[in-house]
């Protein structure tokens, strides 16, 4: 790994680190069961419209979720090459600037009611649970530079 002053080059970084989101085992994990479409019960004359568009709002939440994961997943990497005082206030701040939650979006409201009977997909128990393992480092997806 090129060291300048015990800092990581950022235009080596990718060069020198596999990247955990091409590795065939982190799609496997990571291409969980979608849910049942066919549960979506529409009575509107865009029928069509209306499911491919829930659909294309699931496909953006995966993403979303998938990079807050990231997001996690490389801050606590970066932990042990911070001085002292920067690593501890990254850690405590390390959920800081995820994505923004649209409870109040009457769209999206739909969208969780419809197909994920009410449970939000960004507060899963999955997620959080994958969002702590990343932050103390322990799951088997965590980078170390």
């Amino acid at each position: 790994m090129n060291h300048k002053n015990d800092s990581i080059l950022a235009e080596n970084i990718l060069e020198e680190l596999p990247f955990p989101g091409n590795d065939p085992e982190m799609l496997e994990i990571r291409n969980k069961p979608e849910p049942d479409y066919s549960l979506m019960d529409c009575s509107c004359n865009n029928c069509q419209d209306l499911i491919k568009s829930y659909l294309l709002i699931d496909s953006l939440v995966q993403d979303i979720l998938g990079l807050e994961e990231e997001m996690v997943r490389w801050r606590q990497a970066l932990l042990r090459h911070l001085p002292p005082i920067d690593a501890q206030n990254l850690k405590s701040d390390i959920y800081d600037n995820l994505a923004r939650r649209y409870y109040d979006n009457k769209s999206y409201q739909s969208y969780l009611k419809r197909m994920y009977n009410g449970q939000d997909p960004m507060e899963s128990k999955e997620h959080n649970q994958m969002l702590h393992r990343l932050k103390e480092g322990t799951d088997e997806t965590s980078v170390v530079l």
